[in-house]
């Protein structure tokens, strides 16, 4: 991947070349061969590309050409080296939302003609450019003194709002969704792809700085809304709680524990029994969600049958229909008919399982819904860290969007999780893993200070979105918050058996606040430092994180004369996940601080905690 910058200014946030399997699986890149060539007023950069993995062999030849007159071309030449069936491959281009959301653009035909377009404002469903018909280029203003123009050869390019997916950009892509896909390629086939970008200057452009010289977090006074209901799911290995495992948890304060009960699967039974000892066992409720098949009538009649035997603490039903994305009014009036009898106070929610895109598909019940619900995974196109933090932000906007398009109806994000649970678009089983490899669904900085502060910026702007509810990851195991005591399974990672991991500190932190409010905060910089305030009563905890690999000199403004500080980062970290119960147990740090401003240095991807009561102000 690669940014394209001008006199400091972002004019794309990526270019790339994608192989994209039937599945939209996304086989990975090996760089060869790499030379530069740069000179006084030019560059040009060449390599060699290939994507392998299973069926899927792929290579290609690009080279990169800019000058310092504005002008930058990117191309692509490569063979296919098996036979294989694909969904993409070619150039994508990332245009940031930040910069580019409600600007006009013109799009111009191959016969001279020219269309006028708009980069979403809220998020939309719908294609920005859509169609099927060539685009020769693409030109906009990207601010009152740049213009941007790129010219596309070798396809046909569309372009969607990613935010659907909670990445921060619009996506020029080819080839147009109208068209069928997967599609065969043959042995030898070749595919050619050219473009270039060029930038008109409409007044000399200042040099932009690439940081701001102080980074700084506000934190406000009036509350602006209401701290969601925290959960977890289900560990999905199937192993019950220890009772160390269970003292842990039920210090995160939970609201309740999602388990998903698949109807036509064998073992559902023992999901639902598994869940009600659990969610009592910590001391919560039970987050049923509930999926059918079209054999949804006699599924349903075996669930009423077994919760009158297992008399099970649901808290809420979420509703789901296991081939639909986007869940049919029929399904959950068909629930409604078997569930709601047994407790009528138990609401009901449901939307999709997938991400908040397919809830534009979605449309409620005329008998109504409590709840509308969709899922947040950080890695639908991208997995390197940058990209990950850049998805916090959006995970508010996908919840007002939510709100919006749903009439106002309470939003449940369940569950959030670091990779995809499964590829709702796949056509084919997922293939076995094999050897030292992890499972698609385990992220090994699960375990990570990295994990913690992304958690955290996840938490802060879901609240900010003003999300009811929110399920976070698994009780347990390599996709929950602690690692099992009778540890991994893989050697690819390397967990303590019986640790938690930091991220668990982040839910503790604000485990006594849970009921309480949330205050607003404002940085900066938010790519670099993320933050989140709560209250209750007397109490205000402040939490800041570091989202980058660097420590960071970092002003925090509007907090009491007295606080109590706490920090992990790489110096406490070993300590705050093997003896977890013994770091929190510790004496803060008092600080007493003048005009409200503690100055104060992050450590990389660290996280400090900030608490006081009324009476220290």
């Amino acid at each position: 991947m690669l940014d394209v910058c001008w006199r400091g200014r972002e004019v794309l946030r990526r270019v790339y070349v994608a192989v994209r399997d039937q599945d939209w699986g996304t086989v990975p890149l090996r760089l060869a061969d790499l030379d530069l060539q740069q000179h006084a007023d030019s560059f040009r950069i060449t390599f060699d590309g290939r994507h392998q993995r299973d069926e899927v062999d792929f290579f290609w030849k690009a080279s990169i050409e800019g000058s310092s007159r504005g002008r930058l071309t990117f191309s692509m030449e490569g063979e296919a080296l098996s036979s294989f069936r694909r969904s993409r491959i070619g150039f994508c281009l990332l245009h940031s939302a930040q910069d580019c959301a409600g600007k006009n653009f013109d799009v111009h035909r191959p016969d001279g003609t020219r269309v006028r377009g708009c980069f979403p404002g809220p998020i939309s469903q719908e294609q920005p450019i859509a169609g099927t018909e060539a685009i020769s280029a693409l030109s906009y203003e990207l601010s009152r003194s740049l213009g941007v123009s790129i010219q596309f050869e070798g396809d046909v390019f569309q372009m969607e709002d990613q935010r659907n997916w909670t990445d921060a950009t619009f996506k020029t892509f080819s080839t147009p969704l109208e068209l069928p896909c997967p599609v065969e390629v043959a042995k030898d086939d070749r595919v050619f792809q050219s473009i270039r970008v060029l930038l008109r200057e409409n007044q000399p452009t200042p040099a932009a700085s690439t940081y701001e010289d102080t980074i700084a977090i506000d934190i406000g006074v009036r509350p602006a809304g209401a701290v969601p209901s925290i959960g977890l799911g289900l560990a999905s290995h199937g192993e019950s709680l220890t009772r160390k495992e269970v003292r842990l948890l039920r210090a995160l304060r939970l609201s309740h524990l999602r388990a998903d009960l698949k109807l036509w699967e064998s073992d559902w039974r023992d999901v639902l029994h598994r869940g009600v000892i659990e969610s009592r066992e910590l001391g919560c409720g039970l987050e049923a969600a509930v999926f059918v098949s079209d054999s949804a009538e006699e599924e349903l009649h075996a669930l009423r049958s077994a919760i009158e035997q297992e008399q099970p603490p649901v808290c809420r039903w979420l509703v789901f229909h296991h081939s639909e994305l986007a869940t049919s009014e029929r399904w959950i009036l068909l629930a409604r008919k078997f569930l709601q009898s047994w407790d009528p106070a138990v609401p009901f929610g449901s939307g999709t399982n997938a991400s908040f895109y397919e809830v534009s598909g979605f449309r409620r019940p005329a008998g109504g819904l409590n709840y509308i619900c969709f899922s947040i995974h950080a890695q639908e196109h991208a997995s390197d860290n940058s990209s990950l933090v850049e998805t916090l932000a959006i995970q508010k906007q996908v919840v007002e969007n939510a709100r919006r398009v749903h009439g106002g109806l309470p939003v449940l994000v369940s569950p959030v999780t670091l990779k995809a649970r499964f590829n709702p678009y796949a056509t084919v089983p997922e293939r076995p893993i094999a050897g030292a490899e992890l499972p698609r669904q385990v992220d090994p900085r699960q375990m990570s200070l990295f994990g913690a502060v992304w958690t955290l910026g996840s938490l802060a702007y879901l609240s900010e979105g003003g999300a009811s509810s929110v399920t976070y990851y698994e009780t347990t195991g390599w996709r929950g918050v602690m690692e099992r005591e009778t540890g991994s399974p893989s050697e690819s990672f390397p967990s303590i058996p019986g640790a938690v991991f930091p991220l668990y500190h982040v839910l503790a932190d604000l485990a006594p606040l849970a009921g309480g409010e949330i205050v607003p905060v404002h940085s900066n910089r938010p790519l670099r430092v993320c933050a989140m305030a709560a209250r209750k009563g007397a109490t205000r905890r402040v939490l800041v994180g570091n989202l980058t690999g660097e420590t960071l000199r970092v002003l925090l403004c509007g907090l009491p004369e007295r606080i109590q500080v706490t920090t992990i980062d790489e110096s406490s970290a070993l300590e705050a996940i093997i003896k977890p119960e013994e770091f929190r147990s510790q004496e803060p740090q008092s600080l007493l601080i003048a005009n409200k401003v503690l100055v104060t240095e992050l450590l990389p991807y660290s996280i400090t905690s900030i608490l006081s009561t009324d009476a220290q102000r």
